[in-house]
């Protein structure tokens, strides 16, 4: 691989990636729309049907504590994790690899520096020269 086609992988991958992640956002955004306007009254009814009646209104409010970590962890982080499925797929697809460890070179935190040194985060193999000017366009 070289730098051009590092730099061409990157680019390809974070344009593609952001766009599935967009489009797998929206998706999910809209199912669980629907779902919450389908179940909206049974959602209220398992709320009413595990409030203690015998406590006053004022009570020390552990009861929605946990229901809010309860529908947080049902609802909220699958939200989160299921959009970035679809990205690392991309990236896999279109992105390079490490020919030595076949770690991802475009996905993690530090593309841009991979792109700068030519050398794989994970496994420091050297995956592109960087030092030929006429090959890294300039």
């Amino acid at each position: 691989m070289t730098h051009a086609e590092y730099s061409a992988a990157l680019k390809r991958a974070r344009l593609w990636a952001g766009v599935a992640h967009a489009v797998a956002a929206v998706l999910l955004m809209i199912c669980l729309t629907g779902l919450w306007f389908l179940w909206f009254s049974e959602i209220q009814k398992m709320a009413v049907v595990f409030r203690d009646s015998t406590r006053s209104v004022a009570d020390d409010g552990v009861y929605g504590a946990w229901m809010g970590l309860c529908w947080g962890f049902t609802i909220v982080v699958p939200s989160l994790v299921l959009p970035l499925w679809p990205v690392v797929v991309i990236h896999r697809k279109l992105g390079g690899m490490c020919p030595n460890c076949g770690a991802l070179l475009t996905w993690g935190r530090r593309p841009i520096q991979i792109e700068s040194s030519g050398v794989c985060r994970k496994c420091r193999f050297v995956v592109f020269d960087v030092g030929s000017s006429e090959e890294a366009g300039f």
